[in-house]
């Protein structure tokens, strides 16, 4: 889709490791109440989101983060 969205909205959680996948991520949001409102606000229609692996300091690290938008 090409365009505007409005309104947009995104949602970041980071994990220690390499293994968290996106049903403990889903998860963890749905329980944090500012996350779970944008992941249900109804004037969101589309969404999109991915990991990205990498580390902090020493320390290996999973960064998930879905965008939101709305028309």
């Amino acid at each position: 889709m090409v365009g505007r969205f409005s309104p947009i909205g995104e949602v970041i959680s980071a994990h220690p490791g390499w293994r968290p996948g996106v049903g403990a991520t889903v998860r963890a949001w749905a329980r944090s109440p500012s996350h779970r409102y944008l992941l249900l606000h109804p004037s969101f229609r589309y969404g999109g989101g991915s990991p990205a692996y990498g580390r902090f300091g020493r320390r290996r690290y999973t960064a998930w983060t879905m965008h939101l938008g709305g028309s």
